[in-house]
């Protein structure tokens, strides 16, 4: 009995745990379950932008950047891999986070690590010009989209501010006429240019002041301009007063353009363009400009060298430069009449030297610039002429090597000869009063060997006292000469 009982019992104990093991392998399947169910219940993707411009004011014809950043907080299969991102401009009728919105750019950006980043370049001057016009202060805003096309966040506005905005056109119409009616103008008469402009009414309110520039035919700069303010009515006459038909203003003996522009004042923005076709005939020869010159040529330092001018204006100056560099500054009526240029060490150096000029009127304004007025050759040491008109006689120089340093001359160099000659002596006294001696050493008490030998002596140091006095001998001869040696 014992035994079966003990059978019993481990029967029991297998079916117990068999039960267990069958109960939590239940358990953890329906937890495993009901936490994958909530999961798919109660998961969600969310999205979070940032949207911001690099520039507050921008120029219209800069450009700048609006950059959105998406965040998203999930999973890659709740939230998927891109989101499109949706750039919308608020109407200038309606800027607000509720009004009508003029132009739409929609991009695609990837999510990598649940991050989107996307950057639209934004170029005012290609924006609708009247929309830009009525307001000149732009708001975007950004709308997200997942995967599944489905809105997920919007932005707020974020303002840019445009300036310098030409007008409503780029050339307002502008219609030129002359008050005089003429058929034909001769030379030396005037006439008003009266320039009608219309649709001023719908210039940017940030043109205060308009630049009314005349150009005659194919001017690149205008002969004369003048500033108005700018009118509030839609149409407005600008005049020109007293305009000069002749050749200083550009005028021809044929059809001529005469042409307004309209400028934004302080800008080149132009807003308006209009011409009209002025007869003109007896048109002379155009006056000559103003003239600077110097006789060009080879100078000394030190030398003043006369300038020349003509057709300067009343009230000017004119400006010279050597090499590109600022020389001097003079005034035209009170500098210019026998103006002279000294030639020194400091504004020319040796060689070849551009002189040019500037004209200026009395305004300050640039009459003529780059003016060639001649070339000063500043020579080396005498040899330097100076051309007819500078005060001097020209010469003609040629300049030989010489192999013998600092003997520039003839007398300097036999000179030099004679120093040396008397060194010389002086070294070979020493030797013949050396051989003198050896001689006498030698001469075995023979009187014709004693006696040559101190002939040898005695003329030997004759020859070192020569050589030993050469300093005396050469001083003598520079101060009966007159030339120094070192």
């Amino acid at each position: 009995m014992t035994r079966n009982k003990k059978l019993g019992m481990k029967k029991n104990n297998k079916i117990k745990i068999t039960q267990i093991l069958k109960t939590a392998f239940l358990l953890t399947f329906i937890l495993a379950g009901f936490f994958g169910l909530t999961r798919n219940v109660y998961a969600k993707c969310t999205f979070g932008v940032n949207f911001g411009s690099d520039k507050s004011t921008v120029s219209y014809s800069d450009s700048f950047n609006l950059t959105a950043k998406v965040t998203a907080s999930g999973s890659t299969a709740d939230c998927g891999n891109s989101v499109l991102v949706s750039l919308e401009m608020a109407c200038a009728s309606a800027p607000s986070a509720g009004g009508n919105y003029c132009g739409q750019s929609n991009q695609t950006a990837n999510l990598v690590n649940n991050v989107a980043s996307q950057t639209f370049n934004i170029k005012p001057q290609d924006l609708d010009h009247a929309n830009l016009l009525a307001n000149s202060t732009l708001n975007y805003r950004v709308t997200i989209y997942d995967s599944n096309q489905s809105q997920v966040t919007q932005s707020g506005l974020v303002a840019v501010m445009v300036t310098n905005i030409p007008g409503l056109f780029y050339h307002l119409p502008v219609s030129v006429s002359f008050s005089s009616n003429a058929g034909t103008f001769n030379n030396g008469d005037k006439t008003d240019v009266i320039a009608a402009a219309s649709n001023l009414s719908s210039l940017n309110s940030s043109i205060k002041n308009i630049t009314v520039a005349v150009y005659v035919n194919d001017q690149s700069k205008p002969i004369d301009s003048l500033n108005v303010a700018a009118p509030s009515s839609d149409s407005y006459s600008f005049t020109y007063s007293n305009l000069v038909i002749n050749s200083t203003n550009n005028f021809k003996n044929t059809s001529n353009t005469v042409t307004i522009k309209l400028y934004q004042s302080g800008t080149s923005n132009e807003i308006g363009e209009g011409s009209a076709i002025l007869q003109a005939q007896g048109i002379g020869a155009a006056p000559a400009g103003p003239q600077v010159s110097i006789q060009s040529g080879t100078y000394a330092t030190g030398t003043e060298v006369s300038v020349t001018s003509a057709n300067l204006p009343a009230g000017g100056t004119v400006t010279f430069y050597v090499n590109g560099t600022k020389f001097d500054e003079v005034s035209v009526d009170d500098e210019m009449s026998g103006y002279t240029i000294k030639v020194d060490d400091q504004n020319f150096k040796l060689g070849s030297n551009a002189v040019t000029a500037e004209v200026y009127n009395e305004d300050d304004s640039l009459l003529k610039g780059n003016i060639t007025v001649g070339t000063i050759t500043v020579g080396s040491g005498s040899g330097a002429t100076t051309p007819p008109g500078g005060g001097q006689t020209s010469n003609s120089t040629t300049t030989l090597y010489n192999p013998i340093p600092g003997s520039d001359n003839l007398t300097t160099l036999l000179v030099t000869i004679m120093k040396a000659f008397l060194g010389i002596i002086g070294i070979w006294a020493v030797a013949f009063i050396v051989i003198g001696g050896f001689r006498m050493v030698v001469s075995s008490g023979s009187e014709e060997a004693v006696l040559a030998a101190k002939k040898t002596i005695t003329w030997a140091v004759l020859g070192l006292l020569a050589a030993v006095l050469s300093f005396a001998i050469i001083a003598i001869v520079q101060n009966i000469i007159g030339v120094k040696i070192q």
